[in-house]
C-alpha cells in the first residue's frame, strides 16, 4: 500500500474514533431565510344547520349623513355561525323639535332578499352583505346625522331563521326616559320574563325587545320602556302633505306618545289606582317643565305660563293633593289591638292609638267607621278559624280611656240558644275548644281629602299568616284609599252586580285588613277563603268575566298568572300550606291547595286531574278538619313536576 495513503487512513480512523463519544458537535451558523410560502385556505367555522334561536352580537354601528350601518355576528343556540340571514330592520328615533320621533318616512330602514317579504316595503338603497361566515353588514338610508343623540334599535331574521326581538342598540342621553322598567313591571309583570301575555297579546310579543350586548349591565334583559319608545315617541305621528303622504323626516311613528300612554291611558288603570301618585312610576325627581309642556298638556289642555318654580318637584305638586294626605293619615292613626276580658266578664278588643290621637272625639263626631270582630285563632298555623260570637249582630259597647289613648269595644254577655235550642248561660264568646281568642279592628275615615275617597287603618291582635308582601297590592292599587265597589257578576242587562267595599276595602300590608272576612271559615263568595278569591279575581274565571263586561279598563285577566312572584316575593312552598279545608258559599268546602290551583286552572280537565290525584273540591268537612290532598308530592318546588317548572315563583 502506498505509505501516504496508509497515513491518511490511520489519521482518519483516529479522527472518527475521537468523535464517536455519543455527543453532537457544535451548532453551525444560521442559514439564510427561505421564501414565504403561499397563504393557506384557513379554517372555515362550522355553520348552523338547525336554528331555533337567533343570537346577535353587535360588533359596532356607524352614523352618517342620513345613513346608518351595523356590523354584527349571528349564531344559533349552540354558538354556531348562521349564514342564512336575509332580512334586517332598523328603527331610529331622531332628535326633533319637541323630543324624539321615529318618522314614518325616514325613521326606518328595511332590507329583504325578496321585495316586501315579511315586513314593510324595502328601503331603497338598503344592503345586507355577509362579509365573513356569520358576520354581516347592514346599511340603510335613515333620518340621522353623525352627531345626533338618537334612539336606535335593530332586528334581523330570515326565511329559515327565527326573527330576533328588537335589540336596543342605543338610547338617547339628552331625552332620557323618566321611569324605569321596574316601575312598569310592578303591574305589567308578565313582560319581565321575555314572555309578554298582556293586553295586546301577539302585538306585544312582536314588539317587545331586549338590550343588546352594547349594554354591559343589561345585556339580554327585557327593554320595556325603550322598546315602546321605538314607536311611541315623545312626539306624535308624522303629519301628511297635501297628497296624503307622510312628510319625510318629521314626526313620530305612533299617534299615542309615550307620555300620553303613561298619563292619560293610566287614569283609570285599575281599581284603587290614582294617577297623581307620580312616584309609582317616576322614581327620580321630575323637576323640569318639558319643552312645549310635553307630558303636562296630556292632562292640562291649557297650559299657560307655569306658576311653579323652575326647580319644582312635580311629583310633590301632584301627590300633595290627595296621596300625601291619605298616606299621612295611615301613618298618624296606626294603632294596636289586644283582646282582654274586662271585670264584667265581657271580651273586648282594646284599641291603643298613638299619643295625641283623640279616638273618642273622632268616634263621637263620626269621623271614622268602626268594623271589629272576635275570632277563634289557630296559633300553630296563624289562622282565623271563625267568628267567635254566638250572634254576629250581638250588641257591643264602645268605651274610652283618654289617659291611655284606649278605645275598648266589648261584647255584652247574653244568654243564647245552642244548636239543640237549649238555653245557655250568658257568655259573649263562642270560640272553638282548643283555639285562642283573637281580635280584628278596622277604622275607616270617610272623604278624607274631599274627593269622596275613604282611607282604612286596620290591626289584628295576633299574627296572621300571609304569603304576600306589604307592597303586593299597593304596587298597582296605589291610591291609598279603599277599593269601593267590587265586581261580582254580569247581570245580563248591561249592568253588573257589585259588592260595596268603600268602608273596609283597604289594601295595605298585602291585604291583611281583608282576612277578618275573607278567611277559610267565612263563606263570602264563590271563591274559598282569601288566596283562592285573589287568584280567581286576578287570573281566573272571575277575572275573565269582569274583563268581558268592561274591556275599557285594564283588567287583571290580561296578566299572566304564572308569574307568582309578582305578589309572592318570598316564593311559594306547597309544603307550608296549612292543610285545613276552606269553606265555599253554598257548596261545602275545598282542600286548600286544590282550591287555590283550580281558581286559576278552571278547565274540567284541570279539576279532574286534581280530584284523581287526591285533591278535594266538594267536601262536607268544615275548616277545622285537615284535608288529605297530596299535591305537594309531585308539585312542590324542586319536584319533577314542581310548580317552579311551570310558574315563576322565585
Amino acid at each position: 500500500m502506498n505509505k501516504k495513503l496508509l497515513w491518511v487512513a490511520m489519521f482518519a480512523a483516529a479522527g472518527l474514533a475521537g468523535c464517536n463519544d455519543g455527543k453532537d458537535g457544535p451548532q453551525g451558523p444560521q442559514g439564510p431565510q427561505g421564501p414565504t410560502g403561499p397563504v393557506g385556505p384557513g379554517v372555515t367555522p362550522p355553520v348552523a344547520e338547525i336554528i331555533n334561536d337567533t343570537n346577535v352580537n353587535i360588533i359596532g354601528y356607524e352614523l352618517g349623513d342620513n345613513v346608518i350601518s351595523f356590523e354584527f355576528q349571528v349564531t344559533n343556540e349552540e354558538g354556531l355561525a348562521v349564514d342564512k340571514l336575509n332580512r334586517a330592520y332598523a328603527k331610529v328615533a331622531s332628535v326633533q323639535d319637541g323630543g324624539l320621533g321615529t318618522p314614518r318616512d325616514g325613521g326606518t330602514g328595511y332590507y329583504s332578499h325578496k321585495e316586501g317579504r315579511y315586513g314593510p316595503e324595502m328601503t331603497e338603497g338598503a344592503t345586507l352583505e355577509q362579509t365573513e361566515t356569520g358576520i354581516y353588514k347592514f346599511t340603510t338610508p335613515i333620518s340621522v346625522t353623525p352627531d345626533m343623540d338618537a334612539h336606535i334599535s335593530l332586528r334581523v331574521g330570515g326565511d329559515v331563521i327565527p326573527s330576533t326581538p328588537y335589540l336596543i342598540v342605543r338610547t338617547s342621553e339628552a331625552f332620557a326616559k323618566t321611569t324605569t322598567d321596574s316601575g312598569c313591571f310592578t303591574c305589567h309583570e308578565s313582560f319581565n320574563e321575555n314572555n309578554p301575555d298582556w293586553y295586546y297579546g301577539a302585538h306585544a310579543n312582536d314588539y317587545m325587545g331586549e338590550y343588546s350586548n352594547l349594554f354591559d349591565d343589561k345585556e339580554g334583559q327585557v327593554a320595556f320602556v325603550d322598546s315602546c319608545m321605538n314607536c311611541h315617541n315623545q312626539i306624535t305621528k308624522s303629519p301628511k302633505d297635501d297628497n296624503g303622504d307622510y312628510v319625510p323626516g318629521v314626526g313620530g311613528y305612533a299617534t299615542n306618545t309615550m307620555q300620553k300612554i303613561g298619563h292619560v291611558n293610566h287614569k283609570e288603570f285599575v281599581a284603587g289606582f290614582d294617577g297623581l301618585n307620580c312616584t309609582s312610576c317616576h322614581v327620580d325627581q321630575a323637576i323640569t317643565m318639558p319643552e312645549g309642556g310635553r307630558g303636562c298638556s296630556d292632562c292640562h289642555s291649557s297650559m299657560g305660563s307655569s306658576s311653579f318654580a323652575a326647580d319644582a318637584d312635580y311629583r310633590a305638586i301632584h301627590e300633595a293633593k290627595h296621596i300625601d294626605k291619605r298616606k299621612q293619615l295611615l301613618q298618624d292613626n296606626a294603632f294596636s289591638v289586644e283582646v282582654i276580658q274586662n271585670r264584667k266578664g265581657e271580651w273586648c278588643n282594646y284599641v291603643t292609638a298613638k299619643p295625641g290621637v283623640d279616638l273618642q272625639t273622632m268616634y263621637e263626631n263620626n269621623e271614622f267607621y268602626l268594623s271589629t270582630y272576635l275570632h277563634s285563632y289557630d296559633a300553630d298555623n296563624k289562622l282565623f278559624v271563625n267568628r267567635a260570637l254566638h250572634n254576629r249582630t250581638a250588641p257591643k259597647t264602645v268605651e274610652f280611656e283618654p289617659s291611655r289613648n284606649v278605645m275598648a269595644i266589648c261584647w255584652i254577655a247574653e244568654e243564647y240558644f245552642n244548636d239543640d235550642r237549649e238555653l245557655q248561660p250568658a257568655e259573649p264568646g263562642a270560640w272553638l275548644p282548643g283555639y285562642d281568642l283573637a281580635g280584628s279592628v278596622r277604622l275607616t275615615w270617610t272623604d278624607v281629602t274631599g274627593d269622596g275617597k275613604n282611607v282604612m287603618v286596620h290591626a289584628n291582635s295576633h299574627e296572621i299568616r300571609n304569603v304576600m308582601s306589604d307592597e303586593s297590592c299597593t304596587g298597582c292599587h296605589n291610591a291609598a284609599h279603599t277599593l269601593e265597589d267590587i265586581f261580582m257578576y254580569d247581570k245580563g242587562d248591561g249592568t253588573a252586580k257589585t259588592k260595596p267595599h268603600a268602608t273596609y276595602g283597604g289594601l295595605s300590608e298585602g291585604g291583611l285588613g281583608c282576612i277578618a272576612c275573607h278567611n277559610s271559615g267565612m263563606t263570602r263568595g264563590e271563591s274559598a277563603g282569601w288566596g283562592p278569591m285573589i287568584h280567581d279575581f286576578h287570573f281566573g274565571a272571575k277575572a275573565k268575566e269582569r274583563g268581558a263586561f268592561d274591556s275599557t279598563k285594564a283588567s287583571a285577566d290580561k296578566l299572566d298568572g304564572a308569574n307568582c312572584k309578582a305578589c309572592h316575593s318570598d316564593g311559594v312552598d306547597l309544603n307550608d300550606v296549612p292543610a285545613f279545608y276552606m269553606l265555599v258559599k253554598n257548596s261545602g268546602s275545598k282542600a286548600p291547595i286544590s282550591a287555590n290551583c283550580t281558581s286559576c286552572h278552571t278547565s274540567d280537565s284541570a279539576k279532574a286531574h286534581v280530584e284523581l290525584n287526591g285533591g278535594d273540591l266538594n267536601s262536607s268537612s268544615d275548616n277545622t278538619v285537615e284535608a288529605q290532598e297530596s299535591c305537594a308530592v309531585c308539585h312542590a318546588e324542586g319536584k319533577s313536576f314542581g310548580i317552579d317548572k311551570f310558574h315563576n315563583v322565585n
